[in-house]
């Protein structure tokens, strides 16, 4: 399974430009884990303090990373539309970018080291 990996993205409908933090698996099945709990606050500065040298934690990327989750079920974080595909996806219908990772299973880091 593929999970976040650092670059610069784009969002078509809000235009924020921003750098999806590097961070490891484990970090990223905490901050899954937060999400679909509803700790957004909570995820958002555990990226912002795991993603940079300490006292120089990016809340902006942190932010607008987990700002772009998808919805449970697949839906898209802005209109509502079912989301047609997994991982990084723009929607169909309002061109949001979406992450849509967050109701998924706890990624396995055996199982993405063998895939890489």
């Amino acid at each position: 399974m593929q999970y976040p990996t650092a670059k610069e993205v784009r969002c078509e409908r809000c235009k924020a430009v921003f750098t999806i933090p590097d961070v490891s698996v484990e970090v990223w099945n905490e901050i899954f884990e937060l999400m679909r709990n509803d700790k957004r606050v909570m995820a958002v500065k555990l990226l912002a303090d795991k993603s940079g040298p300490p006292g120089f934690a990016n809340l902006g990327n942190a932010k607008a990373t987990l700002f772009h989750f998808s919805r449970p079920g697949g839906v898209c974080v802005r209109c509502y539309s079912p989301l047609h595909e997994v991982g990084e996806t723009k929607c169909a219908k309002c061109h949001s970018f979406n992450f849509s990772w967050s109701d998924r299973t706890v990624i396995n880091p055996e199982e993405t080291e063998r895939t890489q």
